[in-house]
């Protein structure tokens, strides 16, 4: 982030996590399960510089709960496509 902020040219971190993007970027791009596909854009519009301190903030968190509510119904998907998969059968 520190050379980020020196080029300030677009950057595309991938994460696994709800967290991560919301504390490092400026919009968070949820993805579709299979196939994979954006299904939505956010704007994160919290200050910069940010620390660690902001996780907690009540800002932070209505951004958590509106990148879960769209992320749900794709984890729910995934996770039917995983325990239906033959390769995965008991």
């Amino acid at each position: 982030l520190r050379i980020w902020g020196k080029i300030t040219t677009t950057v595309i971190f991938v994460a696994h996590s709800i967290d991560e993007p919301i504390f490092r970027a400026d919009r968070v791009v949820v993805m579709t399960a299979r196939p994979g596909a954006v299904k939505e854009i956010i704007d994160i519009d919290l200050p910069r510089p940010r620390d660690g301190d902001i996780r907690a903030s009540a800002e932070f968190n209505l951004y958590r709960a509106r990148v879960w509510d769209v992320l749900r119904d794709e984890v729910n998907k995934a996770q039917k496509d995983w325990t239906l998969s033959p390769a995965f059968s008991h």
